[in-house]
């Protein structure tokens, strides 16, 4: 029997099916898509690995152990509970333009207990921009808002400015059916310079997604 909670240092096992409680069946989870978008949007290995391989990286001094944390893309809120609950932030900055459809009620739970500031308005705004450039810097962002190539192109180039040097920036979609994969590529070949970058993506579920870990060179 595996223990569920949302502990630090749980093994893969347990947090893949912690997540698999929480998702949908086409992204590998035990529940019925029902209309109510209160569901996680992640496939549970995936999820798992880069979770993982984070807390080892924080652990062993490899990158920054995250306490300011950066969200593009908050939706209802559910992955970054989830992290949250795993390394207690010192601070959270979301953003989010709130169009694309969810549960008030999931909503309204991923709100709570947390030293959160949400910005309701697109990423790409330079308002927005200098919004979060003055809460910051951050230790690790998680972007997954616009999923266009162009959009996922200007987040990554604008909020990687923001993370501290020993940090990780990560992106969600890197491997699906939108545009993010032909950014992750570039990533790859070097075009934004020299970054080491790890990739997690299981493909034997109908949804793919793929996740990518990139950290931010020490001075």
């Amino acid at each position: 029997m595996f223990d569920y909670a949302l502990r630090p240092g749980a093994s893969h096992e347990e947090y893949v099916e912690f997540a698999r409680h929480q998702t949908t069946a086409e992204w590998g989870g035990y529940r019925m898509f029902d209309g109510t978008y209160s569901h996680m949007q992640q496939i549970p290995e995936e999820f798992a690995s880069w979770l993982v391989r984070l807390q080892e990286l924080a652990t062993t001094g490899q990158v920054l152990r995250p306490s300011r944390f950066l969200e593009i893309g908050f939706a209802t809120g559910a992955t970054n509970t989830v992290l949250n609950k795993i390394f207690d932030f010192k601070s959270i900055v979301a953003v989010d333009s709130l169009e694309a459809e969810v549960s008030a009620a999931a909503f309204k739970a991923g709100l709570r207990f947390k030293n959160l500031a949400l910005i309701c308005r697109s990423s790409q705004d330079e308002e927005t921009a200098s919004v979060v450039r003055t809460l910051g810097p951050y230790d690790l962002a998680f972007i997954d808002g616009d999923h266009s190539y162009m959009g996922a192109r200007t987040d990554f180039v604008t909020y990687k400015e923001m993370v501290e040097p020993g940090g990780l920036v990560v992106l969600h979609n890197i491997a699906d059916h939108t545009e993010v994969h032909m950014l992750w590529a570039e990533i790859v070949e070097g075009r934004f310079g020299p970054l080491e970058v790890e990739t997690f993506v299981c493909e034997k579920w109908p949804m793919r997604a793929g996740i990518g870990l990139v950290r931010i060179p020490r001075d």
